[in-house]
């Protein structure tokens, strides 16, 4: 979904992400997990 983890970084700053994260303090989630993976071929 993002070129390299500064993308990605960058995507967490963002206004839309912000209020997501915002309403997903009234659900019942411990723990976000997010896994970086290299692309094999094109």
């Amino acid at each position: 979904v993002y070129d390299d983890r500064a993308a990605f970084e960058t995507h967490l700053t963002a206004p839309h992400l912000k209020r997501f994260q915002a309403s997903m303090k009234t659900l019942d989630v411990d723990e976000t997990i997010v896994r970086f993976l290299g692309l094999v071929s094109e």
